[in-house]
């Protein structure tokens, strides 16, 4: 057989190896990470009656874990280039809180509406769980609870593992899709999909997990701020669509200026760089 036919030949079982092996990585963190977290939410759930103190429980050993893991900082958590200049990505602050505003508004509009149109036994369960914990747990459930523990184990450990081997546009769809699906209904999930996109940027670009619990904080924040009656008047099928073609724009042109920055998708390499640069 020619050299250079063996050679192809190599070459596209190495990258069908590679293939199988990210998708089997795809399919094992996630059930791991996520697994894991479920046990200890169940293993809380027999020990509490409140729905809401089981989760913080199960949270709490969570962070300590995540904790531990960030300070042993295992191969499989690394993943190339470090971290880009400031230059690479001009105003990215500014430019991250006017497309997490249009991001906020599109995704409260959109589940407004569906909740109207469609309901959400869902998200009924879930608020009638927040009010039976009482207004001091859930307002700790809300703004420290959730923002700590959901990016310490979305953004802290799901994304950097699946970056790893699957590329930053896998990782990201694929760790706000799980995201969403942990908060149980679809009202939330219009909101939490964009917001675990976004997250998972600011993690891509900065590769801390406590800007993202900063900005997690802010969005229930302003979840809870803002007047039922404002949220009825933006849902309509116009008003999400002009919030959401604006954010997804933003959003995509930030996205691409930091995955250029010198990262090489597939495998999380640095590009080749021309040295006359």
């Amino acid at each position: 057989m020619p050299h250079g036919v063996r050679s192809q030949e190599t070459g596209r079982g190495t990258a069908l190896h590679r293939g199988l092996a990210g998708t089997i990585w795809c399919l094992l963190v996630p059930v791991a990470v996520l697994g894991g977290y479920l046990v200890l939410v169940l293993i809380s759930s027999a020990w509490v009656t409140s729905t809401v103190l089981a989760g913080t429980i199960a949270g709490a050993v969570v962070v300590i874990v995540f904790g531990i893991v960030r300070v042993l900082r295992p191969a499989w958590l690394s993943f190339a280039p470090e971290v880009l200049p400031a230059s690479v990505t001009p105003w990215f602050w500014p430019r991250i809180a006017l497309t997490a505003v249009l991001m906020f508004l599109a995704g409260q509009a959109a589940g407004a509406w569906i909740y109207t149109h469609l309901g959400s036994t869902g998200f009924d369960r879930h608020v009638q769980a927040q009010q039976s914990s009482g207004f001091a747990l859930s307002l700790l459930a809300s703004l420290l609870v959730a923002p700590v523990v959901e990016e310490a184990l979305f953004r802290g450990l799901l994304y950097p593992m699946l970056r790893k081997k699957a590329g930053a546009v896998v990782a990201a769809v694929l760790s706000s899709l799980l995201f969403a699906a942990l908060h149980g209904n679809a009202v939330q999930a219009m909101a939490v999909i964009p917001l675990g996109l976004l997250l998972a940027l600011v993690a891509e670009r900065t590769r801390r997990v406590w800007p993202c619990m900063v900005l997690h904080l802010a969005y229930n924040l302003a979840a809870m701020m803002l007047p039922q009656a404002a949220v009825q008047v933006m849902s309509t099928p116009l008003c999400i669509g002009l919030f959401g073609v604006a954010w997804v724009i933003l959003f995509v042109l930030l996205g691409r200026q930091v995955l250029s920055g010198g990262i090489t998708e597939q495998t999380g390499e640095p590009r080749a760089r021309d040295e006359t640069e």
